[in-house]
């Protein structure tokens, strides 16, 4: 038997399959490639008009010295997990069954 071992960037989820230490490697180096926000740099940074509860766009300072800017389009909706779901009970993931409203 042999055991394979894929390495998978953190950000993106590519998959690199060459064996240890090249594809460790340039998983690395990829996910080097990916810039990461500065943390706790997003307070403050958006932009809300009268009445609204959300920001109408966020500017978000990158490691790398540029500022990014999202807008809002639309909220997102999210499943309420039960706290102690039943032994035995049928769990169901946002991936597998989205939610309609």
């Amino acid at each position: 038997m042999k055991e394979r071992t894929i390495y998978v960037c953190e950000f993106c989820g590519l998959e690199f399959t060459e064996a240890y230490p090249k594809g460790y490697n340039e998983c690395r180096q990829h996910e080097a490639t990916h810039v990461k926000p500065e943390p706790y740099a997003i307070e403050n940074s958006g932009s809300y008009q009268s009445g609204d509860k959300y920001p109408d766009h966020i500017k978000i300072p990158m490691a790398d010295g540029v500022e990014i800017m999202y807008k809002y389009d639309y909220i997102v909706p999210i499943e309420i997990k039960e706290c102690s779901p039943a032994i035995g009970s049928s769990q169901r993931s946002l991936k597998e069954e989205p939610l309609t409203f």
